[in-house]
């Protein structure tokens, strides 16, 4: 229902956020009780969480979290939860913007892709496919890798990554992909 929603005034998003800055990430949310639907949008440095009423939509900008050597690249859910992925791996949750992931384990690595699956955010970089282990209160996640199946890790620039029904399935920029299963979702 939210994407539908955010389909159908995604003219009135784009307008909403910011006139001037291409949106470079944006996902739909369920909304609070009495609420249509929600957006997380990322345009540049702008963190805007858009909310449908009943008649009216709802816009609020939020500021973005620095990090050193790093930019924002993509909003994504994580079942209810929004997240907010940086260039370098790093991760904030939505809306409150507490760090819950780590860099990735090489100061050279970039994310390239975000994902979230069975409770699980990975994030697939030119040199491979990460896992966010779980933060506790003393510490913030941290990236471990994944085995990315047949697929040589060379191709992950420009790759991508998606969850469907317990699997994740990775595309390299060369067209090449495999599925590799992450076990029963709850």
């Amino acid at each position: 229902e939210a994407e539908r929603l955010l389909t159908d005034a995604s003219p009135l998003v784009r307008g909403a956020a910011v006139p001037s800055l291409q949106i470079s990430s944006i996902v739909a949310m369920p909304g609070p009780p009495g609420a249509r639907g929600a957006a997380w949008i990322l345009a540049g440095q702008h963190l805007i969480h858009v909310v449908s009423g009943t008649v009216l939509w709802q816009r609020q900008e939020l500021p973005v979290p620095t990090v050193s050597g790093a930019f924002p690249m993509e909003v994504w859910a994580d079942g209810t939860r929004g997240r907010l992925g940086y260039t370098d791996g790093t991760v904030f949750s939505l809306p409150s913007r507490v760090k819950i992931g780590d860099r990735l384990p090489t100061p050279q690595q970039r994310a390239v892709d975000y994902v979230a699956a069975c409770g699980q955010a990975f994030a697939l970089a030119p040199e491979g496919l990460f896992r966010l282990t779980s933060p506790t209160a003393e510490t913030v996640g941290k990236w471990v890798p994944v085995p990315a199946g047949p697929l040589d890790a060379n191709g992950f620039e420009g790759g991508r990554v998606h969850a469907l029904a317990g699997e994740l399935h990775l595309f390299t920029a060369f067209g090449e992909s495999a599925r590799l299963p992450i076990g029963p979702c709850p």
